[in-house]
């Protein structure tokens, strides 16, 4: 288990000790936090995201129940 696997498997350990589903929780990044968090996750596992190229990427993944999604900046 990784930094990002260990650091999420605590997290949700956490909210359940405290009786929070984690799928009630989401987490706000950066645009580029988020692409490299996504990037990594797919690395180590292949095909969870289940985006094959084509289109426009999402803004929005689920891991270990918590949603992680972009976070819009103002310009």
């Amino acid at each position: 288990m990784d930094d990002i696997d260990a650091a999420s498997h605590k997290l949700c350990a956490a909210l359940h000790m405290d009786g929070i589903d984690p799928k009630e929780i989401e987490i706000l990044l950066p645009r580029e936090a988020w692409w490299r968090m996504w990037t990594r996750l797919e690395q180590k596992h292949r095909g969870m995201m289940q985006f094959d190229g084509r289109g426009t990427i999402t803004d929005r993944f689920r891991y270990m129940g918590i949603t992680y999604r972009v976070k819009e900046t103002k310009e």
